[in-house]
């Protein structure tokens, strides 16, 4: 498709119809034009000038107008906070007060931290020698690393077995390995458990130390 000769930034098209409607006035009688069609131009040229520059301006003081407004807010912002933070301090304020005036009323009363309720999901990077980067997740929330509300740590347990040993199916068969407060965390293995398996549970621990569920056993083999 053909692209319009007619530029479309209001700016540029601006110039460019002054510049033809100045030659066809200056040329009409070589380009053929009638005066009626001359002067038609020159009138809609003069309506589209005073229009356009009228609404430069428009916009070159709803520009400023915005900047003040922005200005003025902030300005007001920091006085509203200053004196929502002296009334806040007051041992005085009521909370029907604060209500009124439409600030936060402290809770006061401290919500207790339930038990962890879901489970940790676990996946094992071997890339490394002698060593298991435990990733975890919650199964509530698989795409985010975050832990779930309340939790503090992890409680991780391991098991290594020998090629053609079963693998441990209950937690008294794991040890304790330690906690983690980040994904991922890292496990070191021994010379002597190289090309062995690995296996892993875990459970969420709160605040209070109360643990939660414990997770699906994942394994990896250890690299040597």
């Amino acid at each position: 498709m053909t692209s319009s000769y007619l530029p479309r930034p209001d700016g540029h098209f601006d110039a460019w119809a002054e510049n033809f409607v100045a030659y066809a006035a200056g040329h009409q009688e070589s380009l053929g034009l009638a005066a009626s069609d001359v002067a038609k131009l020159e009138s809609l040229r003069k309506q589209w000038a005073d229009d356009y520059a009228a609404h430069e301006q428009q916009q070159a003081l709803a520009s400023a107008a915005a900047a003040s407004k922005s200005d003025s807010r902030a300005a007001f912002e920091r006085q509203l906070r200053a004196a929502a933070r002296e009334i806040q301090a007051r041992s005085a304020t009521t909370d029907a007060e604060r209500g009124a005036l439409g600030l936060t009323i402290p809770d006061m009363t401290p919500t207790r931290v339930g038990p962890p309720e879901t489970q940790p999901i676990l996946s094992v990077d071997t890339s490394q020698r002698l060593r298991h980067s435990l990733h975890f997740v919650d199964e509530a929330t698989p795409t985010r690393r975050a832990k779930p509300h309340g939790v503090a740590s992890i409680q991780i347990w391991t098991a290594v077995r020998a090629a053609g040993e079963p693998g441990p199916t209950d937690p008294a068969d794991f040890r304790f390995a330690g906690l983690a407060t980040r994904t991922p965390t890292r496990i070191e293995l021994t010379g002597s458990d190289a090309g062995k398996t690995a296996y892993y549970m875990a459970r969420w621990v709160n605040s209070r130390a109360v643990v939660g569920p414990w997770s699906a056993i994942a394994m990896a083999t250890v690299g040597a």
